[in-house]
């Protein structure tokens, strides 16, 4: 949850003058912030050990952030779950952030493999993405990963580096680094950077695949006429009365823990894991196959590859694209795509794939 006061005065020099009359601003800002934030009922523990410790103070951006700790460990969480902070602006609350969900019931779960000390040590110094000098902090902690209403808490290795913090996967061995799901090479980077890009790309080709001379100004016709010069495809129409079909309410899939084993565990490839949902996955070697007519072939190397359908390939980034299937396929939506990208020699070598999942919400009906 975030709160904004934008009621603040935004003036420089009445900031400045409100902030000369505190002695000490650490003082204000740590004993105003606990304050506001016990008026507010903020520090939701829980059972099990779960409590909140000032993490960090910063008198030149006026925050006060305190992070959630477990048996004495830090929490981590990419999406706001496991910190509270207040950010003060002429010395009154000015921004509030703080978790909404409350821990309350604990259970048992399969125990986490983490690497030693050692590993640990072997494996930032053969890895290509994090550079020993870069490193700021190494802290052993937990990692929040949501469910639904579930909140797991996965013991973790975390690396802080300039660019904030990312967590080192139980899967990772000292001598696989590519299979850590938050560290890969230059490849994957590029990857990364495709599967934003490729869609986009499919759209704009079929937009200017026709010649100019088909795109000219007409005079005015009748609407139904418009519409059959302008829309491919209304020749395919079925005739047959369209049936009566529940609206879909979709969200975005987190990958667990056991998702994640299953993936870093297929073969012939190194994965890359995005905010715990987007796969990006490179083949060490480089597979030869018709996607098209066999796509199948390929469920040995792609995680739930049954759950996606065959779309078709954009000839111009040499990409093959699936879309997710839930019930019925769902298309062009960017969290249930995969992607194949091929090399020259049309040989399958890169793979991107995002997944949605039922999601909650009022159905209502619809004709397709």
């Amino acid at each position: 949850m975030e709160f904004t006061n934008f009621t603040t005065s935004e003036n420089q020099q009445e900031q400045e003058n409100a902030e000369n009359n505190i002695s000490n601003q650490a003082d204000f800002l740590l004993s105003n912030s606990i304050e506001y934030i016990n008026s507010h009922d903020g520090w939701i523990g829980g059972e099990g050990g779960i409590e909140y410790r000032l993490y960090k103070l910063s008198e030149i951006a006026n925050t006060v952030e305190y992070r959630m700790i477990y048996n004495n460990y830090p929490v981590f969480s990419s999406h706001g779950l496991a910190s509270i902070s207040v950010t003060y602006q002429n010395q009154e609350e000015y921004m509030y952030n703080r978790p909404i969900m409350e821990l309350t019931t604990s259970y048992d779960r399969a125990s986490t493999n983490l690497l030693t000390g050692t590993q640990l040590k072997k494996y930032l110094e053969q890895s290509d993405t994090i550079a020993l000098k870069d490193i700021l902090d190494i802290q052993l902690g937990y990692r929040i990963q949501q469910d639904g209403q579930i909140f797991d808490l996965i013991p973790t290795w975390y690396i802080e580096t300039y660019s904030g913090w990312q967590y080192v996967s139980s899967n990772v061995t000292s001598n696989n680094q590519g299979g850590n799901p938050n560290a890969m090479g230059g490849q994957i980077k590029t990857l990364f950077i495709l599967c934003f890009l490729v869609l986009d790309v499919f759209l704009l080709h079929h937009f200017i695949n026709n010649s100019p001379d088909e795109y000219k100004l007409t005079d005015d016709m009748p609407r139904e006429e418009n519409v059959k010069n302008n829309v491919n495809g209304l020749d395919n129409i079925p005739i047959e009365t369209p049936s009566e079909q529940a609206m879909l309410y979709a969200q975005r899939k987190e990958l667990t823990e056991s998702d994640l084993e299953k993936i870093v565990s297929l073969p012939n490839q190194n994965s890359l894991i995005i905010d715990d949902h987007l796969i990006l996955s490179g083949l060490k070697t480089p597979v030869a196959m018709n996607v098209e007519e066999r796509p199948e072939a390929l469920s040995e190397l792609i995680w739930s590859l049954d759950s996606y359908d065959y779309f078709g390939e954009d000839e111009q980034s040499n990409t093959h694209i699936f879309f997710q299937r839930i019930d019925q396929p769902v298309y062009f939506n960017l969290s249930g795509v995969l992607l194949i990208h091929e090399n020259e020699k049309n040989e399958s070598h890169t793979l991107c794939a995002n997944r949605i999942r039922k999601g909650g919400g009022v159905s209502h009906s619809r004709r397709d």
